[in-house]
């Protein structure tokens, strides 16, 4: 799975890479996000070694601002969002680093991006999080099969705080926060496991019981994950880029996990995926790299009914995001350089609960082997 997704070239915020998100919009007009000083959205550019950055308007649309190096080509993949808004951290599997820039968040430059330092990873690191109190950062490493564990301060400095190993025979890739037990999940996307681990007063991490299988009884390749939308975040789902399916389940009371079923045909390897709450209806979204669309399904506590259509998207879809709001989807689309704006539930779609209405290149000039990969989203 991990060298699935750095062989394209030719993940998010403080509560996971898909924080929870809800609306109540009706779909019977032209919905508007929240107005803000600091909405902004950021793209990893995996073949030209950058980041870009744009500004995010009341109707979803995407304003290039600037694109700022984060290390070697081949390299930018999973990128976050300090739950403040202040810092930004995107990891490179090419130079084994964690890229810290500061946002700016006053004068004329809103949403630019300044590089402030940078700190030592595990070799090939695939996605990063920095926990809900912004005390603590974790980077998941491909190559080492590891996890690196960080502490974080004001100023935006990243300490190494140890290493959690263990992974033998597999990839630790995905990586997410249930916020109502502090406690962090991790796929496994080789070895077909999903692990949980209780986040400790200094910030190691401890293992929750024994992992479980992705699918069930069998492993498949987990990709990213998304705690369902609801407030009280029961339930976990994760992708299989393998069979297509998308395993749900069951959050319990300390935080482990219980598996509920699987769900999903006719999928095309999925790897971004969203959970949130429109207009009263809990949605499920996923971005279908192969494929080249976003599958949309509806939910029912731990059940999900896969919608009878597919939104076309770009090339090759990887990461996913939603608006914190809840309004609109944003794809990163690897195969074409470019981002993607799905709204949902708005009059533009005719009745569909999702449609695409715009698409941003992610890099100016436009260069449509950007590789855009992973996005991250402000608060």
């Amino acid at each position: 799975m991990a060298m699935g997704i750095l062989l394209l070239g030719g993940n998010g915020c403080g509560k996971g890479l898909f924080p929870e998100a809800s609306s109540s919009a009706s779909g019977t007009g032209t919905s508007s996000a929240t107005a803000q000083a600091t909405a902004f959205v950021y793209a990893s550019n995996f073949n030209d070694g950058n980041v870009s950055a744009f500004r995010r308007a009341t109707n979803g649309s995407l304003t290039f601002l600037a694109q700022i190096n984060a290390g070697l080509s081949g390299g930018p993949m999973g990128l976050t969002v300090t739950p403040d808004n202040h810092f930004l951290f995107v990891v490179n599997a090419a130079d084994n680093l964690v890229h810290t820039f500061t946002i700016q968040t006053t004068g004329s430059a809103l949403g630019t991006l300044t590089s402030l330092n940078t700190t030592v990873t595990g070799i090939t690191p695939q996605m990063i999080l920095v926990d809900s109190t912004e005390s603590f950062a974790y980077v998941t490493n491909a190559g080492s099969r590891s996890i690196s564990q960080y502490t974080v301060n004001d100023k935006g400095s990243v300490t190494s705080n140890g290493t959690v190993t263990g992974f033998a025979g597999g990839t630790p890739f995905g990586i997410i926060e249930n916020v109502a037990n502090s406690v962090v999940y991790v796929s496994d996307s080789t070895a077909g496991l999903i692990y949980t681990f209780t986040i400790g007063s200094i910030g190691q991490l401890t293992p929750l019981g024994t992992a479980i299988s992705s699918n069930g009884s069998t492993g498949g390749q987990p990709a990213l994950m998304a705690i369902a939308a609801d407030s009280s975040q029961s339930y976990l789902l994760a992708d299989d880029t393998l069979s297509g399916f998308v395993s749900v389940f069951l959050i319990n009371s300390d935080g482990s996990l219980s598996f509920s079923n699987l769900f999903g045909t006719g999928q095309s390897k999925p790897i971004g995926i969203g959970a949130v709450t429109n207009g009263g209806t809990d949605y499920v979204f996923r971005a279908n790299m192969t494929g080249n669309f976003v599958q949309p399904f509806t939910r029912s506590a731990a059940t999900l009914a896969q919608q009878p259509f597919m939104v076309p998207d770009s090339f090759g879809p990887t990461g996913l995001i939603i608006d914190p709001s809840g309004l609109f989807v944003y794809t990163a689309n690897s195969g074409s350089g470019t981002i993607a704006q799905l709204d949902i539930n708005n009059a533009k779609c005719n009745g569909q609960p999702v449609c695409v209405v715009n698409a941003f290149n992610s890099e100016s000039p436009k260069n449509s082997n950007a590789g855009t990969q992973f996005l991250a989203i402000t608060n």
